[in-house]
């Protein structure tokens, strides 16, 4: 895709008298202020799109989207993907999704950015991607998915709205409920130029697809005082009279009939992460909790969480008072399946994501904008199933399997291209973005334009403690990648050769025979890692409210 700049002409003229200098710039002057007029509104060109869509896919590995025309995975990316072109060799910057997000808006990795873990609150003093946009005379709208993207963090800077509606106690949201607050996007700002952000979140833990119907009670004396989903992962608060003598407090999980079978689909055990139960005040002497035999206590600084392995937990009050007293329960709920199942469940759910995708776009065909419309497509970080270290999630490891990510561009000014295998990341969302909309990119911007040729060039890779284990740092040079992890006890440097093992979980930097590229890697990335160390700024304290969101999301 080409942008058109605004052609002003203009010739040296040749050397004459200072009087008729004056006289040649008197009479082209109404030319000058015109052709500054023209420069100044350049950039609308044949190709620029009306509406720019951004289409963050969280959690979710390169290797999980299916290009295939007609897939049955990812069809509706597959649809989109074949209009444009898509990237094999796209990194996010950091496995964490707060500063991978602020990454793709600003266009700075995290140690610039000086955000290294989610829950951090950030006051960065650039202008953000939609403030951007908005001197070319774009609106811009998003709707998010996960309580670590909500606007305390700083990435609603510049949109004119900023859709969040999480349901009580519940930090994420299904691609059905963010398409919900998305068509109503689409409906305020048609005919308008528009950038949308639109953050799906289905492939995060928990697992499971949202087809399911079953629930979680609580049950006093027989009688319902709670209920929810039971695949769901709320922070469970009810408050609740207990009356003289014994009670009888049931927790009781309904679990969907197809994880009641073999070993690799059942339901491990049943959490309830960061309990207590409190009395009101001044009666704490009265009341008294008889905790299951069967529960399974752990502790931390921060909480004390319990894991049943039976399905239905009855717990007994006792009230020594002669009166009724109030009692609070409080934990966060969380239905564990086996880790065997985990894989097949997250494919499941980048497949209902990918069928949200569809209707999203079926919504934008609908009202007439298809046709003036551009995608960008990108994952935030992708996701351990196992195969790295036997471990499942984000956020400690740099690996690809956590780091290479979807990417695709298409619509209106974007011709279909094969495949791309250049190196590129998060970092060049932005850029891309800014020159389809024909705007500068700003200087202190490191990423490019994926609309021009991408050199050969490195990509720096970092996750930072305390959420992650550890500090670690990588830099990418395909076909290698090295890692570097400082804090490990064991194996603190790994060597990848990304082309033989595309996830990398195999280490070859003992094994590998070409000594340059080890010696020169090496070096590089200690040198990477004590720079930003040394550079890395103490996070400040979580608020309770945002240690709350993170716990709830099982980030704490």
């Amino acid at each position: 895709m080409k942008i058109r700049q605004c052609p002003v002409a203009w010739k040296r003229p040749a050397r004459v008298s200072a009087a008729r200098r004056v006289c040649s710039i008197t009479k082209w002057f109404p030319v000058l202020i015109l052709a500054a007029l023209l420069v100044t509104a350049c950039g609308k060109s044949p190709a620029q799109p009306k509406y720019i869509f951004l289409l963050t896919l969280d959690t979710t590995r390169e290797d999980s989207v299916n290009y295939t025309p007609g897939n049955s995975d990812t069809p509706h990316l597959a649809a989109l993907a074949s209009r444009g072109r898509t990237w094999s060799n796209a990194f996010a910057l950091t496995p964490i999704t707060l500063p991978s997000h602020l990454n793709i808006l600003y266009s700075l990795p995290p140690h610039l950015l000086k955000v290294y873990n989610n829950g951090q609150p950030t006051e960065i003093p650039h202008p953000s991607l939609p403030q951007l946009l908005k001197s070319r005379g774009y609106q811009s709208a998003a709707a998010i998915s996960l309580g670590v993207l909500k606007k305390d963090f700083g990435t609603a800077k510049g949109f004119d709205t900023y859709a969040e509606n999480f349901r009580p106690n519940l930090w994420y949201r299904t691609a059905a409920e963010v398409n919900r607050d998305a068509f109503a996007a689409l409906d305020r700002f048609q005919g308008e130029k528009t950038f949308f952000w639109f953050h799906y979140s289905d492939p995060h833990e928990p697992y499971y697809p949202p087809r399911f119907s079953e629930r979680f009670r609580l049950l006093l004396e027989g009688r319902q005082i709670h209920s929810h989903l039971s695949t769901d992962q709320p922070r469970v608060m009810v408050d609740f009279m207990v009356p003289p003598g014994r009670s009888l407090l049931v927790l009781d999980t309904e679990v969907p009939e197809e994880f009641k079978g073999p070993d690799d689909t059942r339901v491990r055990f049943i959490s309830y992460q960061d309990f207590s139960m409190a009395p009101e005040a001044g009666t704490e002497e009265v009341i008294e909790l008889k905790i299951p035999r069967h529960w399974r206590r752990t502790r931390n600084k921060r909480q004390v969480n319990y894991l049943s392995s039976r399905f239905r937990s009855p717990l007994e009050i006792l009230n020594r008072d002669t009166e009724p007293r109030r009692v609070r329960i409080s934990f966060i709920y969380r239905m564990l399946e086996h880790p065997d199942s985990r894989a097949g469940l997250y494919r499941e759910q980048v497949k209902y994501m990918d069928s949200q995708i569809g209707l999203l776009l079926n919504a934008i065909r609908e009202r007439g904008m298809m046709d003036d419309s551009l995608f960008l497509v990108i994952g935030d970080h992708g996701e351990g199933l196992g195969e790295y270290r036997n471990h499942y999630g984000h956020i400690h490891y740099l690996n690809p399997v956590y780091t290479r990510v979807p990417l695709l561009l298409a619509g209106k000014g974007v011709s279909a291209a094969p495949p791309s295998s250049d190196l590129v990341s998060t970092l060049d969302v932005a850029p891309t973005l800014l020159e389809i909309a024909a705007c500068k990119k700003p200087d202190f911007m490191e990423g490019l334009s994926l609309l021009k040729k991408i050199p050969i060039r490195r990509v720096v890779l970092e996750t930072y403690s305390p959420e992650a284990y550890f500090d670690a740092f990588s830099i990418v040079a395909p076909p290698w990648q090295i890692i570097h992890y400082p804090g490990r006890p064991d194996e603190k440097i790994e060597l990848i050769h990304m082309e033989n093992d595309p996830l990398g979980i195999i280490n070859r930097f003992e094994s590998c025979e070409n000594r340059k590229i080890k010696s020169d890697l090496y070096n590089a990335v200690l040198k990477i890692s004590r720079a930003l160390i040394a550079s890395k700024r103490r996070p400040g304290q979580i608020s309770k409210r945002h240690e709350e969101i993170l716990k709830s999301l099982g980030y704490l």
